[in-house]
Parts: structure tokens; C-alpha cells; sequence
């Protein structure tokens, strides 16, 4: 994959997104694809999306990001998001993208939130 690269933490893939700047038409098309392949891959998995290297992301994208989301979920993937960027933080945060997934500021926090044990989980 050219714009997301993967690693394995365990039981736990981390993609990450590698595009600073993810502002065309075309650019968004393929990351989009590139996201969707990587669903379709990972089906049932624990995985962290890594934004941050993601500096800039338009509105399309985002919105590709959000229907990524909803396909993962589709896909029994135990989805997190981690972006230390504050004006993507930002973005996420406007467009409300914690009510559909898991977002955390670094990627450690990210993987030690697999680990948590919930009030209703054992």
C-alpha cells in the first residue's frame, strides 16, 4: 500500500496514514480506496488508525474517514483512532468523530486501551 503503511503490536495493527497533506481530488480517491482495502483486509482485528502524520485533511476526506469507520465497524474491526496533530484533533472533534470511535492523542494510549478492562467487559 502507498499511502498506508501497516505494523503488527502484538495482537494489534497499526495503520498508518502517511500523506501530510491530503487536500486533491485524486490523493483523497486513493487514500479512500486504499482504506477500504485495508477493512476489507483486517476483518474481525484489533486496529489503531495513526493520523499523525496527517497535517491537513479536506472535507471529502473526512468524510471518507467517517464511512472508513463505518465500514470497519461492519467488519467486526475493534477500531481506534490516535492523532497528536491539534488542528486535526480539532477537525475530529468538530465533525464528532469521537460518538463513532475511540480517539486518542498518542498511540500508546491507543494500544494500552485494548488492554482496559470496562465495567462491562472481562
Amino acid at each position: 500500500m502507498e499511502y498506508i503503511e501497516k505494523f503488527e503490536a502484538g495482537e494489534i495493527i497499526i495503520a498508518v496514514l502517511k500523506p501530510p497533506k491530503i487536500a486533491d481530488e485524486e490523493l483523497t480517491v486513493a487514500v479512500s480506496q486504499e482504506l477500504q482495502a485495508v477493512a476489507s483486509e483486517l476483518q474481525g482485528k484489533k486496529v489503531i488508525l495513526n493520523l499523525d502524520a496527517v497535517r491537513h485533511m479536506n472535507s471529502r476526506m473526512i468524510g471518507e474517514l467517517v464511512r472508513f469507520i463505518r465500514v470497519a465497524k461492519g467488519a467486526d474491526i475493534d477500531l481506534r483512532l490516535c492523532c497528536s496533530n491539534e488542528r486535526l484533533q480539532e477537525l475530529i472533534r468538530l465533525f464528532k468523530l469521537g460518538q463513532l470511535v475511540k480517539v486518542f492523542e498518542l498511540e500508546k494510549e491507543a494500544v494500552a486501551s485494548y488492554s482496559k478492562k470496562g465495567w462491562f467487559r472481562r
